[in-house]
């Protein structure tokens, strides 16, 4: 009797063993795939948010002294920027998010407010820059794809 507890128990815990593993692989690899399905969307972002902080940093030379017709085609870059942003920001990494932000809005208060001088605009566009390079994530790529190490 005593032998068929401990051969009930044994089938049980093997059991539990068994679909503990299957759930652990069959989780992992959902995972993978899911990054995977959005890499190339990251990609995408992570490019075009390049594009946009190249986009804002052409005009940080001279943001002390604009002529009133320019403010308004710096504040339309601005708004353009804020409006992809906010249609690709799930797809760029936690730092980058948040660092492509803070360029944005640190770019409006110097552009539209005043509020902020270029130094610490050109300190915020290098971090963000950094943030963009290293962002994607050199793990996703496959080996014979990645780039030096960008420091």
């Amino acid at each position: 009797m005593e032998a068929s507890y401990i051969g009930l128990i044994g089938v049980v815990v093997g059991a539990l063993i068994t679909g503990t593993v299957t759930w652990l692989i069959n989780w992992s690899n959902s995972k993978t795939k899911l990054q995977e399905m959005t890499f190339e969307k990251r990609l995408k972002a992570h490019q075009e948010a390049y594009h946009w902080w190249s986009k804002l940093i052409e005009i940080i030379p001279g943001l002390d002294s604009i002529p009133t017709q320019e403010l308004e085609r710096k504040k339309e870059i601005f708004n353009k920027a804020l409006e992809w942003w906010h249609g690709n920001c799930l797809y760029l990494n936690r730092v980058t998010r948040g660092e492509m932000l803070n360029f944005i809005n640190c770019y409006q208060d110097c552009v539209v407010f005043k509020e902020i001088k270029i130094g610490e605009v050109w300190k915020r566009a290098m971090r963000c820059q950094k943030s963009i390079i290293t962002g994607i994530g050199l793990k996703y790529l496959p080996e014979e794809e990645k780039l030096d190490k960008v420091e």
